[in-house]
């Protein structure tokens, strides 16, 4: 592979309450030596020190928001403030290993140029007896049959099995570098991240809606990054019923229309009860029906945007 010389890359962190890891994370992204960072942590109205830990980077450009308006939002919000040609999302709990955005910077502009994001690996910090290291996420897979992503190979001790580089479904907002152009050609309504998807599946919407406008992804196995991902049994009502009706919205706002039909219909007989079992059994769960019949009008809204942006606008960027 023939290198090129690296541009600089703007990472966009959104953060709330990540005190916990906020430090290494940016001292990692800091610490890049193969490429250039700059960084801007967008704070979610934080009640830890989050914010404060961030201003003791010089370099990192900080953003305090008065309320927690959402990942989504945040996210938005801080991709508004850069104008960088390639752009790196990244959580707080990701921790980027030596060479990490180098490897992923490389891989992406010597890729096609249809290449619109790379992923690196992402491994847990916990390791079995033997010293190996637990995966993440090598991409995300989308399974239309139970209407949910994926991440490929979550959970597996990492023996190498995933160490091909290869085209991917998407890359999971915990880490992906992205260029520029293909963040712009995906804006619907001024938007990237989709601010009505406040918690769940809009990294899922968005490499959808990528990948719907002709843009693929790549995993970038020799890039790695740690990630400490915060899984608490319970996020509570409101969350999870946001997160379960966020999987029928995504559906409608992305599918054609033939995959539409066909999921919907597959899917009915299993997911009617679900429905159903979780209203009765779940106190505040009745607010995914609300959640869903509130927001299916701006999807459909959404999915003609889709549609005319799919119709009207070269896909081959040069």
């Amino acid at each position: 592979m023939t290198r090129k010389k690296l541009p600089r890359i703007t990472a966009c962190v959104v953060s709330y309450n990540s005190a916990d890891t906020l430090r290494d994370c940016l001292g990692a992204l800091c610490a890049q030596s193969e490429v250039e960072v700059d960084v801007v942590v967008f704070d979610n109205n934080s009640l830890d020190e989050s914010a404060e830990i961030a201003l003791e980077f010089e370099d990192v450009k900080v953003i305090r928001c008065e309320t927690n308006i959402g990942f989504a939002a945040g996210a938005n919000a801080a991709f508004a403030k850069v104008d960088s040609s390639l752009i790196l999302f990244c959580n707080p709990d990701a921790i980027a290993q030596p060479g990490c955005l180098g490897a992923c910077a490389q891989t992406l502009i010597n890729s096609d140029p249809a290449v619109a994001a790379t992923q690196p690996k992402l491994v847990r910090p916990l390791v079995d007896d033997k010293g190996r290291q637990f995966i993440d996420s090598t991409g995300m897979l989308l399974s239309l049959g139970d209407l949910s992503p994926h991440d490929r190979g979550r959970g597996e001790i990492d023996t190498g099995q995933y160490d091909s580089a290869l085209s991917i479904f998407g890359p999971t907002a915990a880490c992906a570098l992205w260029r520029q152009e293909a963040l712009c050609d995906c804006l619907i309504d001024g938007e990237l991240f989709d601010e009505d998807f406040f918690a769940y599946y809009e990294d899922v919407d968005l490499a959808w809606r990528a990948k719907n406008l002709g843009w693929s992804f790549t995993y970038v196995p020799r890039a790695v990054a740690v990630h400490d991902r915060k899984d608490p049994p319970y996020h509570g009502p409101k969350i999870d019923a946001e997160a379960f009706a966020n999987r029928y919205l995504m559906l409608v706002k992305n599918a054609d229309g033939r995959a539409l039909a066909t999921t919907l219909a597959r899917t009915s007989i299993r997911e009617a009860p679900r429905w159903i079992w979780k209203s009765l059994t779940q106190p505040g769960f009745i607010s995914a029906w609300r959640r869903l019949l509130r927001g299916l009008p701006k999807m459909m809204k959404k999915r003609k945007l889709l549609g005319q942006a799919r119709c009207g606008v070269k896909r081959n960027p040069a």
